[in-house]
């Protein structure tokens, strides 16, 4: 299904960057299939899978064997989780989007400076005495050198086997790191700050260590362990910390905290806010409450100097802004759900508040304390879902993100020229003509003006209801919706588009195809499912030739010249004869053990993306005679 299987295709399918189908086909190593058939070769480049094709995360590597990848570009920041400010430096834990590091001088305009991953999920980001740390759960900690933001560069990275969730210096030469199921890992830099020497670990009783707060002032460092309660810690000699106590009043489930005048707040899950009074070590006491709605997940705490608490409360949540004047009876001053996305960590900066709204980051204006205008926001969760090529240019559907627009000149070094979004829609498909990117959206048509590529502008929209797939002949575009529908939009002016027809094929469509004066679409109907043949030589009145049923479905699928190409998902790729569109026949099929979600046809070459398995490579030069190769 195109809208849930897209993202998919971009992580199992573009794994070669910007490789020109020719090129790719010399390449292929062992798994690879062939085929037999002789058919025209489309000139016309399409969209999803194009003549070249390219990876947009930067962060896969070609699961199929036998491809090379030539250069990559990294578009993607993954979800906005966890904020370390320094002076007017944002750094970004985005877990499976890496670090990314902003300028945010100007909150109503912060930059994005540089994005940095290297493997893993990344929880957790400090920067410390001129050096980076980050910490991931899957591949351990890393320090890189961030002074030049078009060079960063790796340094060192240890890994041990457990799960580094959270980080805290002790001093000038000793990092306390949460590290799961290992409990508390101790590493000491005192002979080089880009050594990680560890001393020590212990779990101190706890079955796992989410996430470590330290008050060096006080020498107490506290470890929040989830269920397991909060480990209050004597940290006198920092190398070799003692039990003071384990905290656990009822019903626990301690997430991350803060520290404020001998005060620990606890994000403590469902249970909300939880205040603990340290002054006394000997005597730890809970102080405070606050407690939240049904649903809510409270996972990140964050005190600000003016008796202000910001609480996230996660996706079905809220961030709250508390008054803790009093912590014994801690008020609620206002809640907002900002959506889409939902509250991670807060950082703050007197009366700008820099929050990870998992989706994007946004920067709140507190100058009205009851009222938070935001600033900006910085654009975070991706999913890329279709690329298309024109040139030198580029242009990636990234979901919720909007298009990406690429500089695709020097193919070994891609450039992101600019990002086109419009908050809260969501772009699927995406098409370059002339100067203009046609965009099926989960709103209709959307068409944008890329006359200036560093400065793409709305021209047009049109509301359709959810558009999944988009393609163009002549002056005329072709939307296939949600809703079941293929529909026909006259662009001869694409300032002005208007509808011209609109034919019911099923319940949902999720692709199409053009070739000569049919379209051929994927679909699903209760109790049906596979491509329609429509024959579109009149758009202003489309007619249904004939449906045909795939078994297991259909996704995508390219017609080319007498070969239609169907992803058929489990049933794999299915390729039918359309030399008579109104009587197509089926010739043959492969992959039949893979799970296919998109194909692209390219002279003898079917290209095909296994969910899971990766890019093939069929040679289709006799359709009549497969054979698999490995």
């Amino acid at each position: 299904m195109k809208k849930s299987t897209n993202h998919i295709l971009i992580t199992s399918l573009i794994v070669v960057m910007l490789i020109s189908i020719a090129q790719v086909a010399n390449s292929l190593g062992e798994k690879t299939e062939t085929i037999s058939s002789q058919f025209e070769t489309k000139s016309s480049e399409k969209k999803a899978i194009a003549s070249t094709i390219f990876e947009s995360f930067a962060h896969i590597n070609a699961i199929s064997e036998g491809f090379s990848k030539i250069g990559e570009i990294d578009v993607d920041y993954g979800n906005a989780y966890k904020i370390y400010r320094s002076g007017t430096i944002l750094f970004v834990a985005g877990k499976s989007g890496g670090v990314t590091f902003l300028d945010v001088s100007n909150p109503s305009n912060p930059r994005v400076l540089a994005n940095y991953w290297s493997g893993g999920e990344i929880y957790d980001v400090i920067y410390y005495q001129g050096y980076c740390y980050l910490a991931s759960p899957q591949t351990g900690l890393e320090v890189i050198d961030i002074t030049d933001w078009d060079n960063i560069k790796s340094l060192n990275k240890t890994y041990d086997g457990g799960q580094a969730y959270d980080m805290d210096f002790v001093g000038l030469n000793t990092l306390y790191v949460a590290d799961g199921t290992d409990g508390l890992e101790i590493y000491n830099f005192r002979d080089s700050k880009t050594t990680f020497t560890k001393v020590t670990a212990d779990t101190f009783g706890v079955s796992k260590v989410l996430s470590v707060k330290v008050d060096p002032l006080e020498n107490i460092a506290f470890l929040m362990c989830g269920t397991d309660g909060i480990v209050a810690l004597d940290i006198t000699r920092p190398l070799q910390p003692n039990f003071l106590a384990l905290l656990k009043d009822g019903s626990v489930d301690a997430q991350q905290a803060d520290l404020s005048a001998h005060l620990l707040y606890v994000a403590d899950g469902t249970n909300g806010l939880r205040v603990y009074n340290y002054t006394d070590r000997t005597n730890i006491t809970l102080s405070g409450t606050f407690s939240i709605g049904p649903g809510e997940y409270a996972n990140f705490f964050r005190w600000d100097i003016n008796k202000k608490g910001f609480l996230s409360t996660g996706p079905n949540g809220y961030l709250y802004l508390l008054n803790i004047t009093n912590v014994s009876s801690i008020t609620e001053r206002w809640k907002r759900s900002f959506t889409p996305g939902f509250p991670n960590d807060v950082a703050i900066n007197q009366k700008i508040i820099y929050f990870a709204n998992d989706y994007d980051l946004k920067i709140l204006n507190l100058n009205n304390i009851t009222n938070p205008q935001e600033y900006s926001h910085v654009i975070f969760a991706g999913e890329p879902s279709s690329v298309h090529v024109s040139g030198n240019m580029g242009v990636l559907a990234e979901g919720l993100t909007g298009i990406d627009v690429i500089n695709l000149s020097d193919i070994t070094s891609p450039q992101l020229l600019r990002k086109f979004e419009k908050t809260g829609v969501n772009f699927y498909d995406v098409l370059i003509n002339d100067s203009n990117i046609y965009c099926a959206t989960s709103e209709g048509l959307e068409v944008v003006s890329i006359t200036d590529p560093q400065n793409p502008v709305n021209l047009s929209s049109l509301s359709l209801g959810e558009a999944y797939a988009i393609d163009l002949k002549g002056s005329v575009g072709y939307l296939v919706s949600s809703s079941g529908r293929l529909r026909t939009i006259d662009l001869s002016d694409p300032a002005n588009p208007t509808q011209l027809d609109s034919l019911v094929i099923g319940d949902t469509c999720y692709d199409l195809s053009i070739e000569s004066n049919y379209a051929y679409v994927s679909f699903k109907s209760t109790g049906d499912q596979g491509f329609a043949v429509v024959d579109i030589s009149d758009p202003s009145n489309l007619q249904l030739d004939n449906t045909y049923t795939v078994a297991g479905g259909a996704d995508g699928l390219y017609a080319n010249g007498t070969l239609l190409a169907v992803a058929a998902l489990e049933a794999g790729l299915r390729l039918y004869d359309i030399t008579d569109p109104t009587s197509v026949t089926f010739l043959n099929n492969a992959l039949t053990s893979y799970n296919v979600s998109k194909v692209y046809v390219a002279g003898d070459e079917i290209y095909a993306a296994a969910q899971d398995d990766g890019l093939y490579s069929i040679n289709a030069s006799n359709v009549l005679s497969l054979t698999l190769a490995g």
